[in-house]
């Protein structure tokens, strides 16, 4: 488990630096979509799969489930890249 967080970090900042000498401040924001995005999706995945969220939402199926946990975690990826763009911007990269 450690080794795929370790391997994770490292091709999060390799490609981080990679991008940001290609695109400057646009590679990183594209990186931290990337990387991002594939967090938020797994946890909402393994959320939505979840005993608690099956129970509190047991009128709908599977794929509504789904829908609604994927849902929630594109409103979360907004407002992380909203955050990291102002963050970006106010340190003048």
């Amino acid at each position: 488990m450690y080794v795929n967080i370790f391997l994770f970090v490292i091709l999060f900042f390799s490609t981080s630096i990679f991008l940001f000498k290609i695109f400057g401040q646009n590679g990183l924001q594209i990186t931290n979509f990337l990387f991002s995005f594939l967090i938020i999706f797994e946890l909402c995945i393994r959320i939505a799969n979840s005993e608690v969220l099956k129970i509190w939402l047991a009128d709908l199926d599977k794929s509504l489930r789904l829908l609604v946990m994927f849902v929630i975690g594109l409103n979360l990826e907004y407002f992380f890249t909203r955050l990291t763009h102002q963050i970006i911007h106010s340190q003048g990269l």
